[in-house]
């Protein structure tokens, strides 16, 4: 299933997907989940596992098991009969399976279903963008946003990977980026239930008041592009051609998790770093999603260039390599080691590495599952 299959068959019930930022239209709602991808509501992200509830998994091993409160010992109609409906993830007994094939990029086990925890479909919604040059300003609001735990979607762009969201092609692309922010914050309320207006107001009224503090000031439009357009664009997924595709085709991220004080130093490293290579001018496009309530945060840079032009490709991909040795010296977290940070992640995690051998030989004793991802 695909969030856009997803996205449909929840409205009908009232209800909508957490989602990440613009996936793919054609992304996999559970590969996804299984990926951590980060949400764009923090206020409501419980745990780094969230949305996952319950899940079936086929392990290496052959056998099929149920994580979560879907365990049993009835059958999942059966338990639909009890009005059971696979909510709580915890178990069997003390210990969270689901934790174990979460990116584990199918090492561990193949899942055949799961439950996810859904959000309330919202009657009304306010949005504002708060721009700004630095984001010193930007992060303080955002913290003083979560820790009470106020607004639904929350999220600070660039102004190229906004430009990116909105435009249809590289040229509106680049004369977009032009004419906006350097950063942009964007925060939506969410009025549902019982009161919705008086949710929206009482939120907004806190909100504005938190900005005036931290010297901003939110608008609700900002060179032509409007809170309520983006709030639109991030309810579903992105439209083709791939939002980051349209810039020049091809783009390589790197993303790690740190703490939103830490990411304006993040982007002043990795922007001079950029600034050492031509092709990178004005094509680096930077995304930074608070996580679990603000605790911390998904930091991701994409660097922009023309898959066809094989020089341009190369000198991405080495270039790459350069920024994850910089993320890795400034203390960046890459929870999800994936090809072009594997190697580094892991050398400074010989525990780790070993660990999951351990739990690769118990669940997958004769290394069938997707040998030669992780560690395996």
């Amino acid at each position: 299933m695909t969030y856009g299959e997803l996205q449909s068959a929840l409205a009908g019930e009232g209800l909508t997907a957490y989602m990440p930022l613009a996936p793919r239209a054609s992304k996999s709602v559970v590969g996804s989940v299984l990926e951590r991808e980060p949400i764009t509501m923090p206020s409501h992200h419980w745990d780094s596992t969230d949305p996952l509830l319950c899940a079936e998994v086929v392990f290496g091993t052959g056998d099929r098991f149920r994580t979560g409160e879907a365990m049993g010992p009835d059958t999942i109609e059966e338990q639909w009969q009890m009005d059971r409906v696979q909510m709580n993830p915890f178990g069997h007994s003390h210990v969270d399976f689901q934790r174990l094939i979460a990116v584990a990029q199918g090492t561990i086990g193949i899942v055949t279903w799961m439950t996810l925890k859904c959000c309330y479909l919202s009657s009304l919604t306010k949005a504002y963008l708060v721009p700004s040059e630095t984001l010193e300003q930007l992060i303080e609001l955002s913290y003083r946003l979560m820790r009470f735990r106020l607004g639904g979607k929350l999220f600070i762009l660039n102004g190229l990977n906004l430009a990116c969201l909105l435009g249809n092609d590289s040229d509106t692309i680049e004369t977009l980026a032009k004419t906006l922010p350097s950063w942009v914050l964007f925060v939506s309320f969410e009025g549902y239930g019982v009161l919705p207006e008086d949710k929206i107001a009482y939120e907004e009224a806190d909100f504005l008041t938190m900005a005036k503090l931290c010297n901003l000031r939110p608008v609700q439009e900002i060179a032509g592009v409007t809170a309520d357009d983006l709030s639109g664009i991030t309810s579903g997924p992105s439209p083709e051609p791939y939002c980051k595709t349209r810039l020049r085709g091809g783009f390589n991220d790197v993303f790690f998790l740190t703490t939103l004080e830490k990411t304006p130093d993040f982007a002043s490293s990795l922007a001079g770093l950029a600034d050492t290579q031509k092709q990178f001018a004005g094509a680096v496009g930077v995304y930074i999603q608070p996580i679990v309530q603000g605790t911390s945060c998904h930091c991701e840079f994409s660097f922009y260039y023309n898959p066809a032009d094989s020089v341009s490709s190369d000198t991405t991909q080495r270039f790459t390599g350069e920024v994850v040795a910089e993320v890795a010296a400034k203390g960046g977290f890459f929870s999800r080691p994936y090809p072009a940070w594997k190697d580094r992640a892991y050398r400074h995690a010989e525990g780790t590495a070993a660990m999951q051998r351990k739990i690769k030989d118990i669940f997958d004793p004769k290394g069938i599952l997707n040998p030669g991802k992780l560690c395996f």
